[in-house]
């Protein structure tokens, strides 16, 4: 998901999009509707099944969508976006990234940190 989002292709058509948003406001709706909102809706709806069964403890499931997501995709996107020549991340660079996201969220979503709280 990651290397996708930050391809050179889906960069220009982000950028593409917001160039146009201003002029074109149901362009900017449309796009997150098929694009990011569907995403977030999926792992939302992933992790209501998770929790229901007991593998996560996830209260706020479109709130953790969210975090999760953008802890991952963020800066890569940002970095894309404005510099690209600084964007260009090998793939265990993005794999640790990705380790390190997961591990954040499970801090604060997993079983066992629910029981600490």
């Amino acid at each position: 998901m990651l290397r996708f989002l930050v391809s050179p292709d889906s960069l220009s058509l982000y950028r593409a999009i917001v160039t146009e948003v201003p002029r074109e406001p149901e362009l900017g709706r449309i796009f997150y509707a098929q694009g990011p909102a569907r995403l977030l809706n999926q792992f939302a709806n992933y992790l209501v099944s998770a929790t229901r069964c007991g593998k996560l403890f996830c209260p706020e499931p479109e709130l953790a969508a969210k975090l999760f997501i953008g802890s991952i995709v963020a800066n890569y996107q940002i970095l894309g976006l404005i510099a690209p020549e600084e964007a260009a991340f090998s793939d265990q660079k993005m794999r640790t990234h990705v380790n390190e996201a997961v591990s954040m969220f499970l801090a604060r979503y997993g079983v066992c940190s629910a029981k600490r709280s």
